[in-house]
């Protein structure tokens, strides 16, 4: 599993969605070879079900070491909140706390099957170069699982994430997603959105605040 989606399901609680990267050619994966996407989508009550009907129907057993990026909708981040998932997520051995934290405006299977890597064969090293974008555009930042967990549980701070969606830029390209801005939740739920620029400026200030001194008098 490269990629996760998790949206609200229309008859279960759940719509969880998983992008799997299959290796071509005799090489078997190795440099030469071309990479097919598989997307497959099932509704349940929780993540742990969900892997599990997955596993299932599918001949091999889902593995969670190499997965990049967790797509959350924003339509569940709003109405259910994401705690519960992001604490089963974390709680799972194989799930690595560095993948990235996108909330979508769009639904997270349409987010994933919109995902089209030009210049890369591997769809997980696709997320890694796009989503390490923020490094020289500043328009948002590569918010982490573990960093994410901790904003939520944290008192004094309020977590955000990547906002992604189906773009609409003045670009002509078969890779039409886009990460760019923040999603901004209150707790656990979503409450807006930081624009491009406006990341920019958060950014700058949060920056300024981290390198703040506070001085307690004797």
């Amino acid at each position: 599993v490269i990629a996760l989606g998790l949206d609200v399901g229309q008859n279960d609680k759940l719509r969880l969605t998983i992008q799997l990267s299959k290796p071509e050619g005799s090489s078997g994966g190795s440099s030469g070879s071309s990479y097919t996407n598989i997307i497959d989508t099932v509704e349940c009550s929780s993540i742990d079900s969900g892997i599990s009907l997955f596993n299932s129907y599918i001949s091999r057993r889902l593995n969670l070491s190499h997965c990049k990026v967790i797509v959350i909708s924003a339509n569940l981040a709003a109405t259910q909140g994401v705690s519960d998932y992001i604490y089963t997520l974390l709680n799972n051995v194989e799930m690595s706390p560095h993948a990235s934290i996108i909330v979508s405006k769009t639904p997270a299977d349409e987010f994933l099957n919109s995902s089209q890597p030009e210049l890369e064969d591997l769809a997980s090293r696709y997320y890694e170069v796009s989503l390490a974008s923020n490094n020289y555009t500043g328009y948002t930042s590569n918010v982490s699982l573990i960093r994410f967990f901790s904003d939520c549980v944290d008192t004094f701070t309020n977590p955000v994430a990547i906002l992604g969606s189906i773009g609409d830029m003045p670009i002509k390209s078969n890779d039409n997603i886009e990460n760019m801005g923040l999603a901004i939740l209150k707790n656990d739920k979503l409450v807006g959105e930081l624009s491009a620029q406006e990341t920019i400026w958060h950014m700058i200030v949060s920056n300024q605040l981290k390198s703040c001194t506070i001085s307690i008098p004797d």
